[in-house]
């Protein structure tokens, strides 16, 4: 009976209700899963995935997940644009956003995570937390440019410099993975600022260490070798003062092979 409203109702609502009844149905029954995948999405009655209800492409997303079939779940949910009843809209979207990331559908993604933020003034502690992570997502996938842009967005939507020093730094991370070094050195040493004042705490530190790499692949040697100076005086651990001198002497060998 709930499969025949499903399809045949009178009113789109009815058709909704019955659908979700139906759904409540397959989940008590243990091939409950199995049992819509094959009934949904290899039927010759649904011609394309649109052509599901809605709430049924919820369900098949949900199922494709808990599968790890991400480009599944990123198809199914590709024309579906609002939550389901009681989800909360900001979280929906995020996810259906890192679906369509992780899935491969890389653009769709990024249009729907800038749509996302552009409608949000600031962001709370965990809206930005479960942003930047899709925003990480979209380095994983080489994105790059894409994510610079989404991170230079999101900054702008918190007062949090902590938080901004760290995505200042995954801004860096993001141009040194197109050999953009100079730009790079500058973001990693943005990073290191708080209240416009250089802090060496462990977060500088590491910050400071990744701008002088950065210098030196750029053929910035003098100013690289400055920064790993300026951190061999703040360090006390054997193991990292090692590692420094390590690289100074490594400027020193890279200039001793450089043309006069």
């Amino acid at each position: 009976i709930y499969a025949l409203l499903m399809l045949k109702g009178a009113s789109a609502k009815n058709r909704n209700r019955a659908a979700k009844h139906f759904i409540a149905l397959m989940r008590k029954r243990r091939s409950g899963a199995n049992l819509m995948q094959a009934l949904f999405l290899e039927s010759t009655y649904f011609k394309d995935y649109a052509a599901i209800p809605e709430a049924v492409r919820h369900e098949l997303a949900d199922i494709a997940l808990a599968r790890s079939d991400l480009r599944l779940a990123s198809a199914l949910m590709a024309n579906i644009e609002a939550p389901p009843a009681g989800a909360d809209q900001f979280f929906w979207t995020l996810r259906r956003a890192r679906i369509f990331v992780l899935g491969g559908d890389t653009e769709q993604g990024i249009t729907t995570l800038n749509t996302l933020l552009q409608a949000q003034k600031t962001l709370e502690q965990q809206q930005l937390e479960k942003t930047l992570q899709v925003v990480f997502d979209l380095q994983t996938v080489a994105a790059h440019e894409a994510a610079f842009a989404l991170f230079e967005q999101i900054k702008q939507k918190t007062t949090d410099q902590k938080i901004q020093r760290e995505i200042f730094y995954w801004m860096a991370e993001s141009r040194k993975a197109e050999d953009k070094y100079d730009e790079a050195a500058r973001l990693y040493l943005k990073s290191t600022m708080l209240n416009n004042e250089v802090v060496m705490d462990p977060w500088g530190q590491t910050a400071h260490y990744q701008a002088a790499e950065s210098l030196a692949k750029a053929g910035l040697v003098a100013d690289a070798r400055e920064l790993y100076s300026q951190l061999l005086k703040v360090t006390k651990e054997p193991a990292r003062r090692a590692v420094l001198e390590h690289e100074l002497q490594k400027l020193w060998l890279l200039e001793k092979q450089q043309p006069m």
